[in-house]
């Protein structure tokens, strides 16, 4: 019972960090430099820094790590979190199958880790 409240009061703590509506409007009517930087404003990306706009997978991908990572942390048991991971094993497995047989390269596989 304890693990569950710890996660849920973990999970409300940290909304405060999510983009909002206002920080998504004021992305949509900014430069590609602009959005990075309010991006960096709520540490999205894990602490990840880019310079270039155009290499912004990066962040996307350190966020994912993140964000699949608090998951694992506080999930309140191994059932429960293996059901949030269960489409990255599909997709690996996916992109597996089509790599050794049909010879078609996935620029990236989902790893939870």
């Amino acid at each position: 019972m304890s693990n569950a409240l710890y996660s849920n009061a973990r999970a409300k703590a940290l909304t405060n960090n999510l983009l909002g509506l206002d920080r998504l409007k004021r992305m949509l009517d900014a430069t590609p430099n602009e959005a990075l930087r309010i991006l960096c404003e709520v540490d999205f990306g894990a602490g990840v820094s880019i310079t270039n706009p155009l290499e912004f997978e990066k962040i996307l991908y350190a966020e994912e790590r993140k964000l699949l990572e608090f998951i694992r942390t506080t999930s309140p048991s191994k059932a429960f979190s293996d059901y949030f991971l269960i489409p990255y094993d599909y997709h690996n497995a996916d992109a597996f199958v089509k790599e050794k047989f049909l010879k078609i390269r996935h620029l990236k596989q989902n790893t939870p880790s």
